[in-house]
């Protein structure tokens, strides 16, 4: 049954896949192998799920494959559905996307599938809405297996491997390819793309390397490890300077800046201050191009933004359908007409606040950034941190949401970025989902303990009235256990 179902398969889309169709239908099986026994080994131990979504979000949309990047989904979906259907069903089996803020972030998921019934392109919305459901229920099940601070640093640990394996592919396409398919000129500036099809997309990959990276640090023991992990760093700059990513350096800034004050108060700020005046310095003398590319006009976001509120008002409370992204500027009334603009759903909003808005309203929106936002509040306020959570706080909350008010793509666990915040957004809600279990089962322990002083005191007084010998039992005898 299994193999004439395979064989079922392959026909379908063979003949879908129209000319390419041997090789995307070769690619396709090769997918679908690597997933069974990727399965394999991720239902063993969750922490391995992690490194292959990393893989399985990035390398079926890689620059390199001569596919037609439309096609793609023929490479993704054998990779994806064979990870995160059973952890799907887990988690809907038993009962985890229930709890707190995780049910939360499911209840968003189904308003966005409502907003589907009238989404400008409905199936771009259900295409895309399908594999943040299914990796949103994976990251679930992945964080489920934390229990203390080093099962965080492991995670953390398996994100920075799958990170690491993709920079060793853009080190080789670098040195192997012709510039002509790795760089592009934008504005008068060449950036570096690499395996990439944007220069963006190397540099969202530069900063989750680089901010994981130093969240990791401390836990990277033996010189060995950290020679590898500073070497990854210092890889992850330069590519993200080679691909001019400009607004990630800055996200990366602010969070350490913010983390440097909240570490070393004073101390911290002045170091940071100097050491940011003195970045600006050499790069004002070295290389001025790099901060004046059309600053004014944020590399013509301001226009896009502009017109993106104008839409926005005229459908404020629904929306245009989950992640359009683009449609909109298919409007005549878009001033901009250049080519960049004219990818329909596929342009990019650059703004993740107005992304959601547009697709969904302004209300989801908001209940959104509440879902998103309620845990990082509850545990700075809080005095224990066991799992050592707060410095991500800084150095991967702070700078996901300043890059958002640049790019798109921060509302859902998908990519590179997507992960990354999610993963360290889902790590803060289990930390607080079992401190508060512990705390209620301590409540509940101690209301039992009240309702029965009766039993305890007569224990207490059989023992001392027995024999003065054993008047120091109750120091050691488990009374509470015997009255449970």
């Amino acid at each position: 049954m299994l193999a004439g179902g395979a064989l079922v398969a392959l026909t379908i889309l063979s003949a879908l896949c129209g000319s390419n169709g041997l090789l995307l239908v070769a690619l396709g099986l090769l997918g679908l192998i690597v997933s069974f026994f990727a399965v394999r080994v991720c239902i063993r131990d969750p922490s391995w799920l992690l490194f292959a979504l990393v893989l399985e979000e990035v390398l079926p949309y890689l620059n390199i494959i001569p596919l037609d990047p439309n096609a793609r989904w023929v490479i993704r979906y054998p990779l994806l559905l064979p990870l995160t259907i059973p952890t799907a069903w887990s988690v809907v089996r038993t009962g985890v996307i229930n709890r707190g803020w995780f049910k939360g972030y499911a209840l968003f998921i189904l308003w966005c599938a409502i907003t589907i019934t009238y989404s400008e392109v409905p199936a771009i919305s259900l295409g895309r809405l399908i594999p943040v459901g299914l990796v949103f229920a994976a990251l679930i099940v992945v964080v489920e297996s934390v229990q203390s601070e080093a099962d965080v640093q492991k995670l953390l640990g398996r994100f920075i491997l799958g990170c690491g394996i993709l920079q060793l592919l853009v080190v080789v396409v670098w040195m192997t390819q012709p510039s002509d398919s790795t760089w592009f000129e934008e504005e008068g500036l060449f950036r570096f793309a690499g395996i990439f099809g944007s220069a963006n997309e190397l540099g969202a990959l530069s900063m989750v390397t680089i901010i994981a990276g130093i969240a990791h640090w401390n836990a990277a023991i033996g010189r060995g490890r950290r020679l590898l992990l500073g070497l990854l760093i210092t890889m992850a700059v330069m590519f993200g300077a080679m691909a001019d990513s400009r607004t990630a350096f800055i996200a990366i800034t602010v969070g350490l800046i913010a983390y440097c004050i909240w570490k070393y108060r004073a101390i911290g700020a002045l170091l940071v201050l100097s050491s940011v005046c003195t970045l600006l310095v050499l790069l004002m003398s070295v290389a001025p191009e790099y901060l004046n590319r059309d600053v004014t006009t944020m590399t013509g976001r301001a226009e896009a933004w502009t017109f993106e509120i104008i839409k926005l008002k005229q459908a404020p409370v629904l929306g245009y359908g989950y992640d359009v992204e683009g449609e909109i500027f298919q409007d005549r009334h878009f001033p901009n007409w250049e080519t960049f603009w004219n990818g329909g759903p596929n342009t990019a909003l650059h703004n993740s606040y107005l992304s959601v808005a547009i697709g969904c309203g302004i209300p989801a929106m908001l209940v959104l950034l509440v879902i998103l936002m309620a845990p990082w509040i509850w545990l700075m306020r809080e005095d224990e941190d066991a799992w050592k959570l707060k410095p991500l706080f800084f150095l991967i909350l702070i700078p996901m949401l300043v890059l958002g008010a640049q790019e798109s793509g921060l509302a859902e666990p998908r990519y590179l970025k997507g992960i990354l915040f999610f993963l360290s957004w889902m790590l803060v809600e289990r930390y607080r989902q079992a401190k508060v279990s512990v705390s209620s089962q301590r409540s509940l322990d101690e209301q039992r303990d009240d309702h029965q002083p009766s039993a305890r005191a007569l224990g207490d007084g059989l023992i001392w009235d027995a024999d003065p010998k054993i008047a120091r039992a109750p120091a050691w005898f488990d009374f509470d256990g015997l009255t449970k």
